[in-house]
C-alpha cells in the first residue's frame, strides 16, 4: 500500500511514486499494488501506469476524515489553513501531516486487509526497492507473517536531531519517560514510520494507536516519533 497524490493539474509530487511503485514491480510480479489518494483526479499523472504496472486505487475521499478510535477524534481536513496544529499555513492550504495518513490506512485496511496474508506499508515518493520487500519474511519468518517488521533510519546526528525537534515539538502530552525513550535511548536506532511489513490486524492496530497519539497531542505532520513511542 503506498500513498501517491498531488493537487489536480500538478504531478511534481507524483515523479517519486512512479520510482516506488516501478521498483517494487520490478522485483514482485504477482502481488497487488494498492495506490491511496484523495480521488482520481488527485492521481493524473499516474494514470499511464495503471494497466502496465497492475495498479490498484483506493480513493479515501476529500475529507474532511473520522479517525476510528475510541477516544472523541476531531474532523480531519485534507489540507490546513491559518494557525493550526503549531504550524502557521497562512493562505496557502498545505497537506494536514503525515499521521493523517495513518487515517488512510486504517480505513482502507477495514475493508481490504481480510484478502492478504500480508501488507506492506510503503512511503510513496523516497522508497527505492532493491528486491522483493515479502522475501523479508521468508527469510525472518513468524514475527513478519503474523505481527509487524519494522525498519530502522540512518544512524546519523541530522535523524537523532529531527527526533529531538519533533519529540520536543510534543512534549505536552508526552511522559517523562516517553520524552526520555525518543530523545536518547531510541538514538541507536530509531524505527521508520513509513516502511511497515505485516498482517493486516497488527498493522491496523499499530495505525490506531498512532492515530490516538496524535489526536491527543493535537499534532499531524510527522508519525515517526509516534511510532517510536507506540513501539516502546
Amino acid at each position: 500500500m503506498v500513498i501517491c497524490f498531488d493537487k489536480p493539474g500538478k504531478t511534481s509530487m507524483l515523479s517519486g511514486c512512479r520510482v516506488t511503485l516501478a521498483s517494487f514491480r520490478r522485483w514482485n510480479s504477482e502481488d497487488d499494488i494498492i495506490v491511496i489518494a484523495p480521488s482520481r483526479e488527485y492521481v493524473g499523472g499516474l494514470s499511464e501506469l495503471k494497466d502496465r504496472l497492475g495498479l490498484k486505487f483506493e480513493f479515501v475521499g476529500l475529507g474532511p476524515y473520522q479517525c476510528r478510535i475510541q477516544r472523541g477524534c476531531e474532523q480531519l481536513s485534507l489540507f490546513s489553513y491559518g494557525y493550526v496544529h503549531h504550524y502557521d499555513y497562512k493562505e496557502k492550504g498545505k497537506f494536514t501531516g503525515n499521521a493523517l495518513r495513518h487515517v488512510w490506512y486504517d480505513g482502507v485496511m477495514s475493508h481490504v486487509g481480510d484478502s492478504y496474508d500480508r501488507l506492506l506499508i510503503a512511503d510513496g515518493k523516497d522508497v527505492f526497492f532493491q528486491a522483493d520487500p515479502f522475501s523479508i519474511s521468508t527469510r525472518l519468518g513468524q514475527p513478519c507473517r503474523e505481527k509487524i517488521c519494522l525498519f530502522s533510519e540512518p544512524r546519523n546526528d541530522r535523524m537523532a536531531k529531527f527526533f529531538v525537534k519533533k519529540t520536543r515539538e510534543i512534549s505536552h502530552c508526552l511522559s517523562q519517560k516517553q520524552r526520555e525513550y525518543v530523545m536518547e535511548k531510541r538514538r541507536g536506532g530509531y524505527a521508520n514510520g513509513g516502511v511497515l511489513l505485516g498482517s493486516a490486524a497488527h498493522l491496523q492496530a499499530l495505525c490506531r494507536s498512532v492515530t490516538a497519539k496524535a489526536n491527543e497531542c493535537d499534532f499531524w505532520q510527522a508519525d515517526q516519533h509516534y511510532v517510536n513511542i507506540v513501539i516502546s
